[in-house]
């Protein structure tokens, strides 16, 4: 409506606003470059603002999203409108996409009235999680590096393995800290914010492809042995 607006004013000088208003009752505000002008009730009148509407633009928005801020003096008020499938507060969600992420899974829940328990599950569990495994991992470490059992690829596969499992469990209790930090604002700086989702996100997908295969070949050397060398 703005944009259809500042094309039918522009055969209009400032001071005929009025007229703009007396001709069409169906409008309640328009703009044009210097001025927001708002229609009194009964179209009879008009009251112009100094407006500059650079003031309002900003660039924190994703996907083609239209960013506008609320606070001048503060960088964090702004608000996005997401184009259609996106969400987010930087429309960073995409709900045409094949998978989720796990900034997808949690959003919701990080934003309700609840959030202080989710984000203390999603930094104790992580943690909780990564030192159980701890002693586990060393232990398989300390197992595998033996001669006996490095004689075959199976062995050099699970000695691989623990040490990528432990490195995957800390880089998701890593990723869940800070989407919790992130999304309940208690650090914000959008560009580190950005490059530490992405960092972590690569990380943790690469370092659980990689057990993904390194499982992969531990099955297919095992077929090998039993079908080939009689379980030699």
């Amino acid at each position: 409506m703005l944009n259809k607006s500042a094309q039918l004013i522009s055969n209009y000088s400032p001071i005929k606003y009025h007229h703009f208003c007396l001709n069409n009752t169906d409008l309640f505000c328009f703009r044009d470059d210097f001025y927001l002008c708002i229609c009194s009730e009964n179209h009879s009148r008009v009251e112009c603002f100094r407006y500059d509407s650079k003031h309002d633009q900003c660039s924190h928005c994703l996907a083609g999203g239209r960013c506008l801020k609320g606070d001048q003096v503060k960088s964090t008020d702004f608000i996005c409108l997401c184009p259609p499938c996106h969400s987010g507060t930087h429309c960073q969600f995409n709900s045409n996409s094949f998978a989720f992420t796990l900034d997808q899974l949690f959003f919701i829940d990080l934003i309700s009235i609840n959030r202080k328990a989710i984000v203390r599950l999603l930094i104790i569990l992580p943690l909780v999680l990564f030192l159980l495994a701890l002693p586990n991992n060393l232990f398989s470490i300390v197992t595998f590096r033996r001669q006996n059992c490095l004689r075959n690829g199976i062995g050099q596969y699970l000695l691989y393995m623990s040490i990528i499992n432990q490195f995957n469990l800390g880089f998701l209790a890593a990723r869940l800290i800070h989407l919790a930090i992130n999304i309940t604002e208690l650090h914000s700086d959008s560009s580190l914010d950005n490059y530490l989702c992405k960092i972590f996100s690569f990380l943790l997908t690469s370092s659980s492809r990689i057990v993904y295969w390194l499982a992969s070949l531990i099955a297919i050397e095992r077929v090998y042995m039993t079908l080939f060398l009689n379980g030699r």
